[in-house]
Formats: C-alpha cells, sequence, structure tokens
C-alpha cells in the first residue's frame, strides 16, 4: 500500500475520530462524570450516536474504498475538516475538562450540580456540542465523502439541536434565572 500525500486529510480524518473516541473512554474511565441525580435525556444520546457512527464510518468507507462521493484531488475542503476536527477536539476537551465530575453523557443534574460560567463556559454556552458539531462536520470535509457530510449536516447536527432544546428547558427548570 503506498502513501500519497492526497490521503493525509483521510488519515487526519481517521485519527481525529479515533483521538475523540479515546477521549471520550477516558473520561468515563476516570469516573469524571457525575453520579445520580435527575435525568431528562428522551433518547438524544442514541440519536446523536446513531448519526455520529454513521456519519464517520460511511465517510471512511467511502474515502478508501467505495468512492462514491468523495472528492478529489485534493481540495481547500479537506484541510478545512482538519481544522474543523483539531478545533472540535478542543473545544469539547476543554469542556469536559471544565465541567469536571459534572459531566454526563445524559441529560441529567444531581443533588450538587452547580452552574458553571467559567472557562469555556464563559465565552460558549455549549461548548461540548460545538466541538462535537465541529467534529461532525470535519471528519467528512477531510476525508472528502459528501455521503458523509450530508448524513453529518441531515442528522448529526439536528440531533444536537434537538439535545440543545432539551437540555436548556431542563437547566432552566434547575438553576432559573441564573441560567
Amino acid at each position: 500500500m503506498n502513501f500519497e500525500l492526497s490521503q493525509l486529510p483521510e488519515y487526519f480524518g481517521i485519527a481525529g475520530f479515533l483521538l475523540w473516541a479515546l477521549s471520550e473512554r477516558w473520561f468515563q474511565l476516570s469516573k469524571s462524570q457525575q453520579a445520580g441525580g435527575d435525568q431528562r435525556d428522551q433518547g438524544t444520546l442514541l440519536l446523536i450516536s446513531l448519526f455520529w457512527y454513521a456519519a464517520v464510518i460511511i465517510s471512511i468507507v467511502d474515502a478508501h474504498y467505495t468512492h462514491w462521493t468523495t472528492l478529489t484531488p485534493l481540495t481547500g475542503l479537506h484541510w478545512f475538516g482538519i481544522s474543523l476536527i483539531l478545533a472540535g477536539l478542543l473545544v469539547r476537551i476543554q469542556a469536559r475538562r471544565t465541567l469536571k465530575q459534572q459531566y454526563s453523557a445524559l441529560v441529567k443534574t444531581s443533588a450538587s450540580h452547580r452552574l458553571i460560567t467559567t472557562g469555556i463556559y464563559g465565552w460558549v454556552r455549549h461548548p461540548a456540542y460545538l466541538g462535537l458539531a465541529l467534529l461532525f462536520l470535519g471528519i467528512p470535509l477531510s476525508s472528502g465523502s459528501l455521503l458523509g457530510l450530508c448524513i453529518a449536516v441531515l442528522g448529526g447536527i439536528p440531533s444536537i439541536g434537538y439535545r440543545l432544546k432539551i437540555e436548556e428547558r431542563f437547566l432552566v427548570e434547575v438553576f432559573g434565572d441564573p441560567y
């Protein structure tokens, strides 16, 4: 198998996915998430995961095997995708680090939950979701997969938006005016 420079963005896409997966697992294994509490997820984690894995897997298969909808030759969109991956990883990891044990993969709070307005949360209201959205777009773009990008745009981003609506209502219930 010969390596070509034109394949570099595809490998960044795969690396971005792997880094995301490892960072998510690290947070789970380090027990850096809240336990117990009131939950209002309503299946959004499953919905986001479904579109996430579909966009990533289809992008990788499209870029490396089928080439049904891939952009070739290498374009600026590939490099833009790489920058979105890097930004998404940085934003998402920083959001998780700021939340510490208040993080949950589900929409929930606990008795010890407090409103975080410092760090990246002083700049962006939902940085973890912003990071995920950047990754959703960056991975298909870096591999040049238009089909993967369509899945991300038509399914992934709206599923994040749906979850945001649920979380916003819940946080207003819990924190009221300060939120």
